[in-house]
Formats: structure tokens, C-alpha cells, sequence
């Protein structure tokens, strides 16, 4: 009998009534006093005890950090976190009571009957939750840019406000980016994260041309002085951006980006095709291997331990939605 792990049984569930009222009392209040902090923050150590699933405890931890940044997370949010709690508080209760009265503990049968029935119920949960996440993956693809509020906004509108809360939708954004299946970009003074498909998983870009896109990978080298501009009312600074083996001509304002070259950036803006730079910018190619898709910038940032750092933005044309 482990009476270590059932002392800090004990003691969480005493105090997971705390917890509960810090919850009420953070959506009621505009401040949130060091006090009840230190409650909300139990809310997680609560959850991770009673060893909810990785999606849950993911969960919570957004919808705690956005009640303590000053966020007002969404009405279903709290109710799906506090009816979480109250199944940690049962789960508690029976590890305690069972723990304690070893006589009262279940049969080896019963026991391999309840794994059966959760694991059933777990995977269940585990299926709606992934096809929701398409549904967000697939979503950012149709139209890229899309930030995350206004990206909620859409998938409540066309499938409905179950499963696709504010905070749920930000933990779908977190896996799908960790799954390099999207990339997102910070937008005017970072204060909305743009969202876009990563460019590694677009075989064909076609059907992105004239759209917001984005890219990401190491500067090769600047290409300017390869290109003759035979006209147009544009000066461009031309990059060659090297994406595992998809590059991509990155398209600048003359001169407003410097020393750049072996960077690891992040840029969106609008991709075009390579006709484009030749007939309507009137750039030349002397090398034919630049005939390349071209995205023209409308922010670059570089990646420095895991971090955005802006390098430049166009000002007139970086908010990319109202």
C-alpha cells in the first residue's frame, strides 16, 4: 500500500473544493489575487494525478494560463473543466476508500472489465477529437491566414460550438503544429498568430497562388544581383528560401531586409507564381534554376530557440483580416 501517494490523494481532494471556488470566483472577478493563482494552478496538479488523458491535461493548462493572462475563456470551456474536476474529486474519493479497505477492492475479473469499458469510452473520445482537429487542419488549408479567434469564430458558425471552444480550438493549433501539419506566424506586434499550412506537406501549390501563404526554412542566399528588371515601378530584394526540397523566392521591399542569409525565418505574405516576377514586376531571371514560386512578403520573422524575433513588416499590409 502506497500510503504516500494516498496521503496526496487525501490532501488534493481536500482541498479540490478550493479549487472549484477559485474557478467560480476567477470568471466573476477582473483580478486574480496570488491566492486564488495558487488554487487554479491545483486544477492542474489535480488533473495530472488522476492521470487524465494528454488532451485533457492540455486542456486545462491553456484554460488556466488564459485566466490568468486576463482572458475570459468561454462558458462551455468551464463547464467541461469543472465537470472534469468533479469526476477527479469521485476519482479520488474511490482510490482513497478502496485503498484504505483493501476488502472492499474489486475482483480481478470486474477490474478487467472496467479497462475494457474505459478503453472503449477513452478511444471513443480520443476519434471525436481527431476529426475535430481535421476539421481545423482542413479548415486553415481552405483559407490560410485565419487567426485563431477569428478561425474559432468559422468552425463554430459551420459545425456548431461543441468541441470547438476558444481554448479547444488553441490545443488543436498546438498538436497540428507540433505535427508539422500547420505553421503559424505572429501577426502586426505579435498580438494574433496567424495560421497556415506547412509548406512541407503541399505537394502541389497551385492551388494556393493568390492566397495569404506562408513559408519557413533557412536563407540560402540573396538572388538579387541573378535577376535584370526590365521595367515595373517596384525595386525588389529577391531570397532564395530553401524548405527541406521546396524552395521558394522570398519577395522584399528594396533594402529593408539585411544580412539575413544562413537565418532560419518565418514569413507570410502572398504567394504567386513565377510568371508573376517576370511579367508583372519585369524581373529577368539569368539563372533558370530561380524559376521558382515567389511569395511576396508582408512580414518576416527569424527563429532564434524556438522564438519569433521580427525582422521586418510591410505596415499597410500585414493584418490580414479585419
Amino acid at each position: 500500500m502506497d500510503f504516500m501517494k494516498i496521503g496526496k490523494a487525501r490532501n488534493l481532494l481536500i482541498e479540490s473544493e478550493k479549487a472549484k471556488k477559485a474557478l467560480i470566483d476567477a470568471l466573476r472577478q477582473n483580478t486574480i489575487t496570488e491566492n486564488m493563482k495558487n488554487k487554479l494552478l491545483l486544477v492542474n496538479e489535480i488533473i495530472s494525478f488522476c492521470e487524465r488523458d494528454e488532451m485533457d491535461i492540455d486542456l486545462v493548462e491553456v484554460f488556466i494560463s488564459s485566466l490568468l493572462e486576463g482572458g475570459k475563456p468561454t462558458t462551455d470551456d468551464f463547464m467541461n473543466i469543472l465537470e472534469m474536476l468533479s469526476e477527479c474529486q469521485s476519482n479520488l474519493e474511490d482510490y482513497i476508500s478502496e485503498s484504505i479497505h483493501p476488502s472492499i477492492r474489486r475482483s480481478e475479473e470486474f477490474n478487467d472489465y472496467c479497462s475494457a469499458i474505459t478503453e472503449y469510452i477513452r478511444g471513443k473520445q480520443e476519434n471525436t477529437k481527431e476529426k475535430r482537429k481535421e476539421l481545423v487542419r482542413r479548415q486553415i488549408y481552405d483559407i490560410p491566414g485565419l487567426f485563431a479567434k477569428y478561425l474559432t469564430e468559422i468552425l463554430q458558425e459551420i459545425h456548431g460550438k461543441e468541441g470547438f471552444s476558444y481554448s479547444n480550438v488553441l490545443l488543436y493549433l498546438k498538436q497540428l503544429s507540433s505535427e508539422k501539419k500547420i505553421i503559424t506566424i505572429g501577426g502586426p506586434q505579435g498580438r494574433v498568430k496567424y495560421c497556415f499550412p506547412d509548406p512541407s506537406t503541399i505537394e502541389d501549390r497551385t492551388r494556393f497562388y493568390d492566397k495569404f501563404f506562408a513559408c519557413q526554412g533557412i536563407v540560402e542566399e540573396k538572388v538579387t544581383n541573378k535577376f535584370t528588371q526590365m521595367g515595373g515601378s517596384k525595386f525588389r530584394d529577391i531570397f532564395l528560401v530553401n524548405h527541406v526540397n521546396r524552395p521558394i523566392l522570398l519577395s522584399v521591399s528594396f533594402g529593408k531586409v539585411r544580412n539575413i542569409e544562413k537565418s532560419f525565418i518565418k514569413s507570410y505574405g502572398d504567394l504567386k507564381r513565377y510568371e508573376y516576377l517576370v511579367i508583372d514586376e519585369g524581373f529577368i531571371p539569368e539563372d533558370q534554376t530561380l524559376n521558382l514560386d515567389i511569395l511576396e512578403a508582408r512580414k518576416i520573422t527569424q527563429i532564434e530557440d524556438g522564438k519569433e524575433e521580427e525582422l521586418w513588416i510591410d505596415k499597410d499590409r500585414a493584418l490580414l483580416f479585419p
